[in-house]
């Protein structure tokens, strides 16, 4: 069985014609996907809290994903640098590696 992303035209489509009342169910047999799939993917990017109101927001909360993701990376990087400096000044101290 393969599985494929939705496009971001898919998920334009399923916010608009969410914001119209049609059903799951409906968006699903519009796209060609599984109803489950369209539940799935609405409520994984449905945000109660936006300035905007309660809707569904796949491209920003797709953006904010990216963005919280290349943070995340940059601290883990800097904070593995540290170590390392740490580690390196510590066995530079202790004999065991020359400058």
């Amino acid at each position: 069985m393969f599985y494929h992303h939705l496009t971001i035209e898919e998920r334009i489509c399923i916010s608009k014609m969410s914001r119209q009342g049609d059903s799951f169910r409906e968006i699903a047999r519009v796209l060609g996907r599984n109803p489950s799939t369209i539940s799935r993917e609405y409520h994984r990017n449905f945000n109660d809290q936006s300035d905007f109101g309660p809707d569904y927001y796949p491209i920003l909360l797709s953006g904010f994903i990216k963005n919280e993701r290349n943070f995340v990376i940059k601290q883990l990087h800097m904070f593995q640098m540290k170590s390392l400096n740490i580690l390196k000044k510590n066995l530079m101290r202790l004999g065991h590696l020359n400058r």
